[in-house]
């Protein structure tokens, strides 16, 4: 062990078995001196004394048992060569310092480390009083440096451990005040998740509402164009009813005169007063074209009249379009203001229902109106109440029918526009209720006299 570590450590190199055991008893059993090896030779020496020991654990030693143990452990070995390395740099620092100035430098001088050998082997160390006063001086001078040196380290680590102490009470309140508002965050996180999911809700059921208004649209608009194609059917089958209705009654009228001025001819020529300066007779072909002449101008009368009423319906029905749009963005903006309220937060009162008396008059556009007075106006005693045409019939004149005068006095004018807006009707006001402690509905019943 001694040569492997003067192998590694030229201050060792003199050091011999012999020199060894005088210092045995002045040797400390633990001794921390840090000052006699740097760090790469007491590495150095530490592995060379480990490889030295280890020879005690080689497995090619036959010990005769089937049981194999380490002669020495990893712990054993550790402890052995921290003590052998301490008696070492302790047998290096009682040297002079002549001889362990070489311990100084990182490198190895290979002929400082020869001449300390040969030097060892020979000389003996001195014992002058001189020289282990000088040896005394530089101890304590040592200790006073080292004493010094630990104070302003005692210094240094006082003030870093005031630092540290800073740091940690900063970082501590910076802690809190992180968990403060990582607890704020937290809660804002839960509240807006809760508001998401109110929202979701009510998105989803005004989504569901909207459906369902689609769906009755949708219906509401079918049903709306079956009823126009109704409307549309009826009118031209009123219109044709009355076209072929004016064609009977000029016939029948054509008939009728063709007898009469037969029955006339016979009268004149049974009395004798038919001469020859007479007229000349009305013949059928005279009263074919009255006929005509009569019924294309009643067909233009018609069709005329048709059309107005046409243009007046089309109006009305713009009109109500245009308030129909009216209402729905009213209705809108309002859907709109309703849920920008309900979704802010507030602490509002809790609101109650309360049942309202009231008489309400549905609005009938002016051209409804119009056309309703215009019925009413035109509208002779002499007419059916059952039968309404969507034609408006001009009669012949009385002088020209004759008895088919009372036939023709009929006008027939179409009603109001349908759906029920002919009319202002009232709704009949709500009956009060009377409510009992417990909300529910009392029955009035009959009172009693008490004699």
């Amino acid at each position: 062990a001694l040569q492997a570590a003067s192998s590694q450590v030229p201050g060792l190199a003199e050091l011999t078995p012999a020199s060894l055991l005088p210092d045995l008893d002045e040797f400390p059993p633990g001794v921390d001196e840090d000052d006699g090896l740097n760090v790469t030779q007491r590495r150095a020496l530490f592995e060379a004394l480990e490889t030295v020991l280890s020879v005690f654990n080689d497995p090619s030693i036959d010990s005769g048992d089937s049981l194999v143990f380490p002669l020495l452990p990893r712990p054993s070995l550790a402890c052995i060569t921290t003590q052998v390395a301490a008696a070492l740099e302790h047998c290096i620092l009682l040297r002079p310092p002549a001889m362990t100035a070489s311990l100084g430098e990182r490198d190895l001088d290979l002929a400082a480390w020869q001449r300390s050998f040969a030097w060892g082997v020979e000389r003996q160390p001195s014992g002058r009083k001189a020289e282990l006063l000088e040896e005394l001086l530089r101890s304590r001078q040592r200790v006073a440096d080292l004493e010094k040196d630990v104070a302003a380290q005692v210094k240094q680590t006082e003030l870093q451990n005031l630092k540290r102490k800073e740091v940690i009470s900063r970082f501590a309140h910076e802690n809190k005040t992180l968990q403060g508002q990582l607890n704020e965050l937290t809660e804002l996180h839960k509240e807006a998740n809760e508001r998401i999911v109110d929202l979701e809700r009510r998105v989803r059921h005004e989504q569901w509402l909207s459906e369902e208004k689609g769906q009755q649209i949708a219906r509401l608009e079918e049903r709306l164009l079956r009823l126009g194609r109704t409307q549309d059917d009826i009118l031209m089958r009123e219109k044709e009813y009355g076209k072929r209705i004016l064609r009977l009654n000029i016939k029948e009228f054509q008939g009728i005169c063709h007898d009469l001025t037969r029955i006339d001819r016979l009268e004149r020529a049974l009395d004798g007063g038919l001469g020859e300066d007479e007229r000349p007779e009305v013949t059928e072909s005279h009263l074919v074209d009255l006929a005509q002449q009569t019924l294309s101008s009643l067909e233009a009368e018609f069709d005329a009249h048709f059309d107005e009423r046409q243009r007046r319906y089309e109006q009305a029905a713009q009109r109500c379009e245009s308030s129909l749009e009216e209402r729905r963005r009213d209705c809108e903006e309002t859907t709109k203001k309703i849920l920008t309220v309900s979704c802010k937060p507030s602490s509002a009162m809790p609101t109650q229902s309360v049942a309202v008396q009231t008489d309400f008059r549905l609005k009938v556009s002016d051209g409804m109106l119009d056309e309703g007075r215009d019925f009413q106006r035109e509208r002779r005693p002499g007419a059916s109440p059952r039968r309404r045409s969507s034609s408006k019939c001009s009669a012949v004149p009385e002088a020209a029918l004759g008895p088919l005068s009372s036939r023709c006095r009929t006008v027939c004018e179409p009603p109001a526009v349908s759906m029920g807006l002919s009319r202002e009707r009232p709704v009949k006001p709500l009956k009060p209720v009377l409510l009992s402690s417990r909300g529910r509905p009392v029955v009035p019943g009959p009172r009693k006299t008490c004699l």
